[in-house]
């Protein structure tokens, strides 16, 4: 009955706002929320240094040897997609080894992986040129200098699909996203369209099997989430949505523009329609899935600038309601920090005595403090026991120095987990921010 109100109503013009107070009278209530979900009190750390050739806090090489490998000593980010059985990770702003070999300095690049085991780091292979370095992540057509990167990817049909932002002339770096297509698995790729100027320029996808939603836009087979972001590092978080069948057509997208009366998401094909799924207006790189074992959605997002904190929420539905935003990693409190970050350790620390960070800096850029940005999913690596708690595994990136580091953090539904010892007391350790 609803589906065909709504369809009347599509049909005669009205606008979303205004069908959702009509659908109100026929929608059936919302269903019950499931348990809330809160991050293990100082669960949050590091597994490994997954880019450079060298871990400094660990005095050790790093597994991957990336400059003296693929001839590269640094990188960010990391979104990643499984494809064709392995999979493959969608790395940032890739800086060459000098004097080695010819690259673009922030040209992007592209890894693929066999490892099941987290625990014992992530093992890559970078796709590689004939003249022994790594390939560069190219797009024709668009900008992929600094701040230009990929930021999501998905595999239908053996294609191998990526969202990446680029420029706008007259609003600076970053501000659209293109979806290109590669089917020869990630060694070049073919530009389709721009996606989004506004609410959808950094993009999370997230396959939905058929029929699994009836609340999505009327479609066929499987279905396309598309977490967003707008403006970098200064958006609320948005949500699109595209049949896999359609995934190339840009006429398919619609996007979510908030709820009916029923508690039920409206959809429309004008972006300036969207509605945000939360308020929290300094979101940047960030990444969402669904996490089986605590039955939530998880995102994980930077927000701010300089000293950027990651904050993690959860939701029973990709539209909604969204949890409060949970610290889940504050570079200049956590004393995880301290250990693979160039900066001083926090003020508490100090006045009882505590020791010293090391020196992980890299030995150009001294006086730089160390950043935590860009919290990349690996579904993959999701472990846990079903409705009681659940470890995720997220790639970060570290400004300083400049590298990826592969980090964990554990879940836990409505304290039936092992939470361990509260939080330290006062406001610079408080974890939940509205």
């Amino acid at each position: 009955m609803i589906e065909s109100i709504r369809a009347a109503l599509r049909r005669a013009g009205v606008r979303p706002a205004a069908a959702a107070l009509l659908l109100s009278m026929a929608a059936p209530a919302a269903a019950e929320p499931g348990p809330p979900v809160r991050l293990q009190p100082g669960g949050t750390e590091k597994v490994c240094q997954v880019l450079g050739e060298f871990d400094r806090q660990k005095g050790q090489p790093t597994v991957n040897l990336t400059a003296s490998r693929f001839r590269f000593w640094g990188g960010d980010l990391g979104a990643s997609v499984e494809h064709e059985g392995r999979l493959y990770f969608l790395f940032g702003d890739t800086h060459p080894v000098p004097h080695t070999v010819w690259r673009e300095r922030d040209a992007d690049s592209i890894a693929v992986s066999e490892t099941t085991d987290p625990e014992h780091c992530v093992h890559l292979t970078f796709l590689m040129d004939s003249d022994g370095g790594y390939r560069q992540l190219k797009i024709p057509g668009i900008f992929q200098g600094a701040f230009a990167v990929p930021s999501g990817g998905l595999s239908l049909n053996g294609n191998l699909y990526v969202w990446h932002t680029s420029d706008v002339p007259d609003r600076g770096f970053s501000a659209r996203s293109v979806l290109a297509r590669s089917d020869n698995d990630g060694y070049s790729f073919d530009y389709l369209f721009d996606l989004s100027r506004e609410t959808l320029v950094h993009v999370s996808p997230a396959l939905v099997p058929e029929g699994s939603m009836p609340e999505l836009p009327p479609h066929e087979g499987d279905g396309v989430l598309l977490f967003g972001t707008g403006l970098f590092r200064g958006s609320d978080a948005y949500l699109g949505f595209m049949p896999a069948d359609g995934i190339e057509n840009p006429n398919t997208l619609r996007h979510f523009a908030g709820l009916d009366g029923g508690g039920k998401p409206v959809w429309t094909a004008d972006e300036s329609e969207s509605a945000p799924l939360f308020r929290h207006g300094c979101m940047g790189e960030f990444s969402a899935a669904w996490n089986p074992f605590v039955e939530k959605w998880v995102m994980l997002y930077t927000c701010g600038g300089a000293r950027a904190h990651t904050f993690l929420r959860t939701a029973d539905q990709p539209w909604g309601p969204w949890s409060e935003a949970e610290m889940l990693f504050d570079p200049a409190w956590d004393i995880a920090g301290c250990e693979f970050l160039h900066i001083a350790p926090p003020p508490d620390v100090v006045a009882a005595g505590g020791e010293p960070c090391p020196v992980v800096t890299d030995p150009h850029t001294p006086f730089n403090l160390g950043e935590a940005y860009g919290p990349y999913l690996i579904d993959r690596f999701t472990t846990g026991e079903k409705g009681k708690s659940s470890t995720i595994y997220f790639l970060m990136s570290t400004w300083n120095p400049y590298t990826v580091v592969l980090m964990k953090a554990t879940l836990v539904v409505d304290g039936r987990g092992d939470v361990g010892a509260a939080w330290p007391a006062g406001p610079k350790h408080d974890r939940l921010l509205p």
